[in-house]
């Protein structure tokens, strides 16, 4: 357990294949994160000094984690050795409060684009060997951005942005200038399911096998970037999704509140019928994550980790 600390994110993909993970300060511990990386069997972790509590989803950059404060900044630590936070770039449009969201997607190690809490989305370069940084492009949309958006490499590389209404653009990601290159609007024939983005935008696959993932209330939506309408949408949480869908392989776990942990398949959505069931008051802290086999790791809210194994139930 964490003492003093909430979890404030999921488990982050890192670098040579470790896991980061965010947690807030309270109490006496307020104006802190706790960045816990998880190496094999070893965790370390570091408290850090922060001006204002995540305005977004953290991500990681190479051998950065890149975090979105409420202050309006975005900051950075180096994964390898870095004790403190490092301020950026200023990611919030003028006049707007700090409840404000901020969605990030990397480009490389030296770029990403940060949403400004409403309609603008900019393409900032931030060297990760030196402190400078600048803006290379700005983009106004006609509606709110809604979700972290994703970048499809190709000439030129793509930006795919999900508005306020579940509406997904695809826009050059040099250029950041019309005309849209593609569209997937809810309520059209074949069209995405409507509403809240509740998770993503994010991408899995490589090459022709590639496919942008989202989560509509807590349904997961599975898009070919070439494709006119959704490969699947996934089932209906059975009370609400916990953190992100983790695809494993050719299967899908997703982390329910109801305290259940569900497979589904990678290639049709469905279920597989194969889950774990949490006892006791505990509850998920965040989504749960394979750890070889059918086993799986889930935090737990009160800091601790739970190990479970993933099996159809006896009939």
């Amino acid at each position: 357990p964490a003492n003093g600390y909430t979890p404030a994110t999921g488990l982050l993909p890192g670098p040579a294949n470790t896991a980061i993970a965010v947690l807030t300060g309270e109490g006496e511990n307020q104006g802190k994160l706790l960045v816990r990386i998880l190496n094999g069997d070893r965790v370390e972790e570091r408290a850090v000094a922060a001006a204002g509590t995540l305005a977004g989803r953290a991500i990681v950059s190479g051998r950065m984690l890149i975090l979105p404060l409420s202050n309006g900044s975005l900051y950075r630590l180096a994964l390898r050795d870095g004790k403190q936070l490092e301020e950026g770039p200023t990611w919030r449009a003028e006049r707007l409060p700090t409840t404000s969201t901020c969605y990030l997607t990397p480009i490389n190690d030296d770029e990403l684009f940060a949403s400004d809490g409403a309609r603008g989305i900019s393409r900032w370069q931030w060297f990760s060997t030196t402190k400078q940084f600048g803006r290379q492009g700005q983009l106004m949309l006609t509606e709110r951005v809604g979700a972290n958006p994703v970048v499809l490499p190709g000439s030129p590389p793509r930006l795919v942005i999900a508005d306020a209404r579940g509406n997904l653009n695809v826009w050059d990601a040099y250029t950041l200038k019309p005309p849209i290159l593609k569209s997937w609007r809810p309520g059209e024939r074949n069209g995405p399911p409507g509403g809240q983005i509740t998770d993503g935008l994010w991408l899995e696959g490589t090459g022709e096998q590639r496919r942008i993932m989202y989560a509509v209330g807590g349904r997961l939506v599975c898009l070919h970037p070439n494709d006119a309408a959704p490969k699947w949408v996934g089932p209906e949480p059975l009370k609400a999704a916990e953190g992100r869908a983790f695809i494993d392989g050719k299967r899908i776990l997703i982390t329910d509140r109801a305290g259940v942990v569900r497979v589904l398949d990678a290639e049709t959505g469905k279920e597989t019928g194969e889950e774990f069931r949490l006892t006791g008051s505990h509850a998920f802290a965040s989504a749960a994550v394979p750890v070889g086999g059918n086993r799986i790791l889930v935090p737990l809210a009160d800091g601790t980790v739970v190990l479970g194994e993933l099996k159809k139930p006896e009939r």
